[in-house]
């Protein structure tokens, strides 16, 4: 029995990061003839990086991608191990989307597939997160701010909608401060006025300033 749940563990962790490590900015931004997204802009392999420098269009649908691919890692993982395995799915699919090894361990930030990943656990947390995020980038006026502001209700909202699951505010903790780590770049230009702000605006293959 223990080696079956160490088995399903283990597939669970590897499914979840393969899934995540598939990253639909590059695929997307190559596939319409813009190159590697990752050579403009932020450098950043994700969403805003991707509406920016190639369109709205473009943005959204990668937007509307990771965030399905962190909800199928989750409900996967939910299948194979029905205790914690959302959570450990769901981590794996973050990872797999910053460090890709399908690019040469060059990804996004995984805010989406975070959103994803909440979406399995419980629709009303996603709501709570993406709400977050929207309010915290229209203060702000900066993806980044929105996103790392955002991410700190989460734990909050995850002990009110699922007490049960005594892990995940604990859980949703630990992503936080992996989300923040994975944005100290964007930080230190908002620091030095070097970041740009949410803009409607298209910068066509925008010079890499990362």
């Amino acid at each position: 029995m223990v080696k079956n749940i160490l088995l399903a563990c283990v597939l669970t962790a590897a499914g979840g990061y393969l899934l995540g490590s598939i990253n639909f900015a590059i695929i997307i931004s190559k596939a319409s003839g813009n190159g590697d997204v990752r050579d403009y802009g932020s450098g950043n392999a994700g969403t805003s990086n991707v509406a920016r420098t190639i369109g709205l269009k473009y943005g959204a649908v990668v937007m509307i991608l990771d965030i399905l691919k962190g909800f199928i890692a989750a409900l996967v993982g939910r299948h194979f191990v029905p205790a914690d395995g959302a959570l450990l799915g769901g981590f794996a699919a973050i990872l797999g989307h910053r460090y890709p090894i399908y690019f040469r361990m060059r990804g996004g930030k995984s805010v989406a597939t975070y959103g994803g990943v909440l979406l399995a656990i419980d629709y009303r947390i996603a709501l709570c997160f993406a709400a977050a995020w929207l309010f915290f980038i229209l203060v702000t006026k900066y993806m980044a701010m929105g996103a790392i502001l955002g991410v700190w209700i989460v734990p909050l909202v995850s002990r009110y909608f699922q007490p049960e699951i005594t892990i995940l505010p604990t859980y949703t903790i630990a992503i936080g401060w992996i989300l923040v780590f994975f944005h100290r770049k964007n930080f230190k230009r908002i620091r030095n006025r070097a970041e740009p702000k949410v803009t409607f605006k298209l910068h066509e293959k925008e010079e890499k300033y990362e």
